[in-house]
């Protein structure tokens, strides 16, 4: 029997009010969100960070004046290691949580592991796609503290794992049905986290996965619905990836719609305010007739066996095959 620690990653987010500004410090203090070089990116951060401080908090009080993530993230821990004790019982699994931007850091989990004693440490990130402003950004802090002590692997995606897709589509069906939305002319619409145009003209293949993502749930989700792909949250004056998701809002007011948030697995600001409520109000603005958003992963059961199915492979060394093209280069694999 091997003992495995598991690393979940995500970007976390403030546990209240006060600590707004320093998790939006931490955010752009990240030599892969900002890549001017100390000081300057520092003191960039510093800037930002307090300026966009009122702004955040506004939002963040609408959630109760905290991030439900780590409480999301925890949810998702429980049920991956219900699902891996299941599937793999001959082994045993401990799942712990790395937040980039808040606690618990990388550094938290010093004690855990060390109690642990694991034989090897697999990296699993809560970002689907792959991009270096996430899952590179989290790998790059994580493994220089503990490679030298553990054996470590990484599951660098899963864009078109089959149950992560199946996942995505079960919530969709779901959907379609509560809204009753058969018989209408509707529109998906993918919305996915933005990143600067400059990262993917570098050779991110965060794009390129998320297109890939939604032509896999589309082939066949066997609805009469069209579909988009746009993106929000963007942030600052660089030209980041297109088309934006108020515009697309827009450009479909005619139709029914139905906003699927394709990068997020588990619900916080990006999707229980902005796309809940500021882009319905936008929605509602433009005389959109329907307008429903599909709830994010979660702790649903075929995310969960897409996690554990993730790490199976990666304990078992099952060899991974490149999925991105050449010109994407900076993927992990």
């Amino acid at each position: 029997m091997k003992k495995i620690a598991v690393i979940l990653f995500n970007l976390g987010g403030p546990s209240d009010i006060d600590h707004v500004e320093g998790f939006l410090f931490n955010l752009f203090n990240d030599k892969n969100i900002i890549t001017l070089p100390n000081p300057f990116r520092w003191l960039l951060a510093k800037l930002i960070s307090s300026t966009r401080s009122n702004k955040s908090k506004k939002l963040y009080q609408q959630m109760g004046g905290s991030s439900p993530i780590l409480k999301n993230t925890q949810d998702q821990a429980e049920a991956l290691a219900i699902k891996l004790k299941e599937i793999d019982p001959d082994n045993q699994y401990e799942i712990m949580i790395s937040m980039r931007y808040s606690k618990p850091f990388s550094d938290d989990l010093r004690e855990s592991i060390d109690k642990f004693k694991p034989d090897e440490i697999i990296l699993l990130p809560l970002y689907p796609q792959y991009s270096t402003t996430t899952t590179k950004s989290s790998f790059e802090d994580f493994i220089p503290k503990f490679k030298d002590e553990f054996k470590i692997k990484s599951v660098c995606c899963y864009p078109l794992e089959e149950n992560y897709i199946k996942s995505h589509q079960e919530k969709i069906r779901k959907s379609y049905l509560e809204n009753n939305l058969k018989g209408k002319d509707v529109v998906i619409l993918f919305s996915a986290h933005s990143i600067p145009q400059k990262c993917v003209d570098n050779g991110d293949p965060y794009q390129w996965q998320i297109e890939a993502t939604v032509r896999a749930i589309m082939r066949d989700l066997n609805l009469e619905v069209s579909h988009k792909i746009c993106y929000q949250s963007r942030v600052g004056r660089l030209k980041w990836l297109e088309p934006s998701t108020d515009s697309e809002i827009k450009n479909n007011k005619d139709k029914s719609m139905m906003i699927v948030p394709i990068a997020f697995v588990s619900d916080h600001l990006e999707t229980l305010v902005e796309l809940d409520i500021d882009y319905k109000l936008l929605a509602n603005d433009y005389g959109v007739k329907d307008y429903c958003r599909v709830s994010a992963l979660g702790i649903e059961d075929n995310f969960i066996k897409s996690l554990a199915k993730s790490t199976i492979d990666s304990v078992n060394d099952l060899p991974r095959m490149r999925i991105c093209p050449k010109e994407f280069c900076k993927c992990g694999v």
